[in-house]
């Protein structure tokens, strides 16, 4: 989890009801069977099944407090618009403005995958948030090894005298080119 989101959580930890308080018992046990199906199923990382599930309370959070409701039924994931999802997505720049774009992206990914599920099961019949458009994710070029990297894998490589001279000329036409880490 990024440091901005966990900086996030940990601010407005308080400010957030649980899962369990948010949630009528049949969205409850839905919650839990799409998190069972995400990690039997999907096989996801217990780090994904982490994020998912904080991203989940936050949505369920939003949207008690955007339809002021005390318990978030199935029916009312039905009724959500994509203006709504909109708010949400707002919502969350708006109350961690240093938020990544990778962060909020990976929310909505979240929460569309809990509608995918619920779709699946035949608990809703279809989402509006299938009509919001996906976020625009900045790209960053990979860096250039540097001129020590190359000497700190030459050095390795001396080591290992039978495998030197083979991949020494690789090394340096790796530096010499300008390639990437990602390249190779």
């Amino acid at each position: 989890m990024e440091k901005n989101w966990a900086k996030f959580l940990s601010l407005k930890e308080n400010n957030f009801k649980t899962i369990e308080i948010c949630c009528s018992k049949e969205s409850l046990i839905l919650y839990k069977r799409w998190i069972s199906w995400l990690l039997n199923q999907k096989n996801y990382s217990n780090n994904t099944i982490s994020s998912y599930s904080y991203d989940f309370k936050y949505f369920l959070n939003f949207i008690s407090k955007h339809f002021s409701i005390n318990k978030v039924k199935v029916i009312d994931f039905q009724k959500l618009q994509v203006k709504d999802f909109r708010s949400w997505l707002a919502f969350l720049k708006n109350t961690n403005p240093s938020l990544k774009a990778k962060s909020i992206a990976r929310s909505r990914a979240s929460i569309k995958s809990f509608y995918f599920y619920c779709i699946l099961i035949k608990k809703i019949n279809a989402s509006e948030i299938y009509n919001l458009d996906n976020p625009k994710l900045p790209k960053s070029l990979p860096k250039a090894i540097s001129e020590r990297q190359i000497i700190k894998v030459l050095n390795l490589l001396k080591k290992r005298k039978k495998y030197f001279f083979k991949v020494k000329k690789y090394c340096i036409n790796i530096y010499t080119l300008g390639l990437w880490f990602k390249d190779f």
